[in-house]
C-alpha cells in the first residue's frame, strides 16, 4: 500500500515542478519583453524607447551619462559631430539628459 502512495505522490511532485519550472520561464521571458524595447536611466527617473531591440544601453546610469559628456567636451569638433548623430546621444539630448554646448 504504501509503494501505490508513494507512486501517486511523484506524479503529483512532477507536475508541480514542471508547473514552477514553466511559472519560472513566464516570468522571466516577460521581463524580457518589458526591458528589450526601452532605455530605463535610473538617475533621472525616464523611460523611452529604443531604435532597436537590443540589449545595449537597457540601462542608462549616471556614470554613463557623465562618461558621454566627458568624451564630448575632449572631442574634436568631427568627433563631437559623430557623436551626436549617434542615436543615443540623439535621445539623450532630446530628454536633456545631454546638452550641446
Amino acid at each position: 500500500m504504501e509503494t501505490q502512495e508513494k507512486q501517486k505522490e511523484t506524479p503529483n511532485q512532477q507536475i508541480k515542478m514542471i508547473r514552477n519550472s514553466l511559472v519560472w520561464i513566464a516570468v522571466i521571458l516577460g521581463l524580457f519583453v518589458v526591458t528589450l524595447p526601452f532605455h530605463y536611466v535610473p538617475s533621472a527617473f525616464m523611460v523611452f524607447p529604443k531604435n532597436e531591440l537590443t540589449f545595449s544601453h537597457t540601462i542608462i546610469t549616471e556614470n554613463y551619462i557623465d562618461d558621454l559628456i566627458k568624451r564630448m567636451n575632449e572631442a574634436s569638433y568631427q568627433q563631437q559631430q559623430a557623436i551626436c548623430n549617434d542615436p543615443l546621444v540623439l535621445k539623450l539630448m532630446e530628454k536633456g539628459l545631454v546638452v550641446k554646448e
